[in-house]
């Protein structure tokens, strides 16, 4: 009796290494491994990208510690740090940006963590460069430093104020804020969606 190999039990083969190994045509198998390669020791095309996820982990982490030492040390100072360039001086901010929503702390808090999930979420399918994940590193931890205020506090502690523009008062998260976002930005404006086909 001969058994005849069916077309599709020629055609598969086994892809072997990386991450999303599967049954796939030849050539996909050859596109992943090259998308392996340009990541060793990183667990291939998919495990650089959660590298890069978990970096922005840390940056948060850093970004939120170093704005927490600032709001403990300097909460009530007054003194010029860089002459006629960067002043201290401890006040208390119990809204957003211009004073908005100014004395509801709790639903402030609200917003920023559905937000900071949300972002999370979308930013999580997508794959970033390095600078990108940066970015989302920073937004996060200056966020969570202010959500940290507004949740014991009930306001802001800000500290640092332009000498040469007295127009506001802010604080390290804010602008690890603002450094986030321009560098995602940069990203969503110019920068390409690192993508398997794209790289392979």
């Amino acid at each position: 009796m001969t058994v005849r190999e069916s077309p599709t039990s020629a055609m598969p083969t086994l892809c072997r290494g990386g991450h999303g190994a599967g049954v796939y045509p030849a050539i996909s198998c050859r596109a992943q491994s090259a998308r392996d390669q340009r990541f060793p020791g990183q667990g291939g095309y998919n495990g650089a990208n959660e590298a890069a996820m978990k970096k922005s982990l840390w940056i948060a982490a850093l970004a939120a510690l170093i704005d927490r030492a600032a709001k403990l040390a300097w909460a009530a100072a007054d003194f010029v740090l860089i002459p006629g360039v960067l002043g201290v001086r401890g006040t208390r901010n119990t809204g957003m940006a211009f004073g908005m929503l100014g004395g509801r702390p709790y639903l402030l808090a609200a917003l920023t963590a559905g937000v900071m999930i949300a972002l999370f979420v979308y930013l999580r399918k997508k794959r970033l460069p390095g600078y990108a994940w940066a970015g989302f590193g920073l937004i996060l931890g200056g966020a969570a430093g202010n959500l940290f205020d507004r949740l014991a506090y009930g306001y802001v502690i800000d500290m640092l104020e332009p000498l040469f523009a007295r127009l506001f008062v802010f604080n390290p998260a804010d602008a690890a804020v603002v450094c986030g976002a321009v560098l995602l930005g940069v990203y969503l404006l110019f920068g390409k969606e690192d993508t398997p086909d794209a790289r392979a």
